[in-house]
């Protein structure tokens, strides 16, 4: 497949901020929570195709995405439980297989440098669900859309029960699914009039002006079921994943730091399994609190493992879930 110029520099952008999120202060955290996660799912709904059959895709984005997946739970998870062990002692085995049973729930019961796992699990059920309703109901229009509204349905109301936990943060998928179709909607209507466009792209300004004033306070926070007010958070992440979108292109064609953005953007997969790792890290052993130092290097880092990755064959399947002759096929 042709690769899009501007896809690896979205996928830049979004890693770029997902890392910033995480070494910000609390004042700005809640908005950067708004921005990157959405258009993730868009892009991936943008480069759906669902030309193949439900069992070839399965097993499709199982390599791509839960074999990196349980390779980087092993890699980070064999330390966690050593040091369990040594700073517990008096530990039994029924302790560590409890701690064993956390680290495949999965989901938002890991949290540390666990933290973003979650993403990766919902990201593959949700592909996996919308490919199985487009195969199924998309001939029966009103079944299918009927799908996707009783799924936005659940997802509002799992919105007010934050107590509650699911295996791989699965209940996420109710919501993520309809940012994975307005990506494969944007794809089919390309190009988008302008007016529509337009619309989603002015959306955001009203929007955080309105929480800025306090006339409204809008908390998004996907791994929690955070899903504030029903339609506002589709519009809101259908408006940061067009902006995305448009200052893509942008920099493709003209902008500074191209090259940059797209090398993160194909790095993506692992800075996301490995920036928090990374900066806790370095705020355990060198005590830096520099936010502009935390994010660069909680780029840098990943990205340097990511190029060994490249190196062998067989940590380009284990971490980079590439099991084609080109890596990015």
């Amino acid at each position: 497949m042709k690769q899009i110029p501007w896809i690896d520099v979205f996928k830049g952008i979004a890693i770029l901020v997902v890392v910033v999120a995480h070494c910000s202060p609390d004042s700005l955290v809640k908005y950067l929570l708004w921005i990157p996660l959405p258009p993730f799912f868009f892009l991936s709904g943008y480069l759906y195709k669902p030309e193949v059959s439900f069992k070839v895709f399965l097993k499709k984005k199982t390599l791509r995405l839960l074999v990196p997946y349980a390779a980087f739970l092993i890699l980070l998870g064999l330390p966690k439980v050593i040091f369990f062990l040594k700073e517990e002692p008096a530990a039994g085995a029924i302790d560590v297989i409890q701690l064993i049973g956390l680290l495949f729930y999965g989901g938002k019961e890991l949290g540390g440098i666990f933290a973003t796992f979650w993403f990766i699990s919902c990201l593959f059920f949700t592909q996996q669900l919308y490919h199985f309703l487009y195969l199924k109901t998309f001939s029966k229009k009103w079944l299918f859309y009927g799908s996707l509204v009783l799924l936005y349905v659940l997802a509002t109301l799992n919105s007010g029960y934050y107590a509650l936990s699911f295996p791989w943060n699965i209940n996420v998928v109710a919501l993520s699914i309809f940012y994975f179709y307005f990506g494969h909607l944007a794809r089919k209507l390309e190009p988008i009039p302008r007016g529509v466009k337009a619309v989603f792209l002015l959306f955001i300004f009203p929007a955080l002006a309105l929480d800025l004033s306090g006339i409204i306070s809008f908390e998004f926070d996907m791994r929690y079921s955070f899903y504030g007010y029903p339609v506002f958070n589709l519009a809101v992440g259908v408006s940061f994943s067009l902006w995305f979108q448009e200052l893509s292109k942008w920099i493709s064609r003209f902008g500074p730091g191209q090259k940059i953005l797209s090398e993160m953007g194909r790095a993506s997969l692992v800075i996301m399994f490995l920036h928090l790792a990374v900066i806790k890290g370095i705020k355990d052993v060198f005590h830096f609190n520099s936010a502009v130092l935390l994010v660069i290097l909680g780029l840098i880092i990943p990205y340097i493992l990511y190029r060994v990755f490249r190196l062998y064959p067989l940590t380009r399947k284990l971490f980079l879930g590439d099991f084609s002759k080109e890596l990015f096929n």
